[in-house]
């Protein structure tokens, strides 16, 4: 499990704490990234009719993570496509990590709902190598005090400045690493015979990228980027009534102003 709190800094700490519970406050239950279209791709299940199937958990190409899927045999169903129901720490406190990071990320129907516990074992361990190398390549990057976007070559940072390394995670990459681990774990589905996709929205592979200098496919074992926006799915990738700009850029007000009063 990835240390979150590094080198003392209480203050970052909560502030980044604060900004990631109201981000989870203000996400939209509906705001996942996803289409209806049935766009059909090698890793994609869909139905042409109504009739279909028992959804059946299968194991990956890398023969690892249970993947549900869906054989065309049966009535349409709902029976595993539903939106995941994490419990809480005394009711299943095998699930409370997974719950903590990918409940508010994952507000649509998945079919993985039969298969939560296997589900969410991946999910995590992708989650903390993820966060881990992160942290790494975060602590060697120049970073834009305002946007929070890594300072590559040509990247503006609008009203602020670079920020010299080290660097620590910020609260825009922290968000960005839950909602790209939680969508490619958990693909939206329409009902148990219609999986939109196993892709992972360009999009969100993109921010990854801009948040925390690194690409999602460094970090998994099947690669699920797409380069589309729609037919794949991207977790809770909208805020309600929060822009993800102001609030990042508030957190870097607060956490500025915090600064010089320690």
């Amino acid at each position: 499990m990835p240390q979150r709190c590094r080198n003392g800094r209480a203050s970052g700490a909560w502030i980044r704490g604060f900004c990631l519970v109201l981000s989870a406050a203000c996400l939209s239950p509906g705001a996942a990234q996803t289409t209806s279209e049935t766009t059909t791709t090698a890793t994609t299940t869909t139905a042409t009719t109504a009739t279909a199937t028992t959804t059946t958990a299968t194991t990956a190409t890398d023969g690892t993570e249970v993947i549900v899927e869906a054989v065309d045999t049966g009535p349409r169903t709902e029976d595993c496509c539903q939106v995941p129901q994490f419990g809480n720490e005394n009711i299943a406190p095998e699930l409370y990590e997974c719950k903590g990071i990918c409940e508010a990320m994952v507000p649509y129907t998945t079919t993985q709902s039969c298969a939560l516990n296997q589900t969410c074992t991946y999910a995590m361990a992708s989650y903390n190598t993820a966060y881990e190398l992160a942290l790494n390549r975060l602590s060697e990057s120049r970073v834009c005090s305002t946007t929070q976007r890594v300072c590559f070559d040509g990247v503006t940072c609008l009203g602020g400045a670079c920020r010299e390394p080290p660097n620590d995670m910020s609260v825009a990459c922290e968000l960005t690493l839950r909602r790209a681990m939680c969508a490619y774990h958990f693909p939206r589905c329409i009902f148990d015979q219609l999986i939109i996709s196993h892709e992972v929205c360009m999009e969100l592979c993109d921010e990854v990228v801009a948040f925390c200098n690194f690409t999602i496919d460094e970090v998994v074992r099947v690669p699920k980027c797409v380069g589309r926006n729609f037919g794949c799915t991207g977790a809770a990738a909208r805020l309600g009534a929060c822009d993800a700009v102001l609030l990042t850029s508030l957190c870097a007000v607060l956490a500025t102003l915090l600064a010089g009063r320690v």
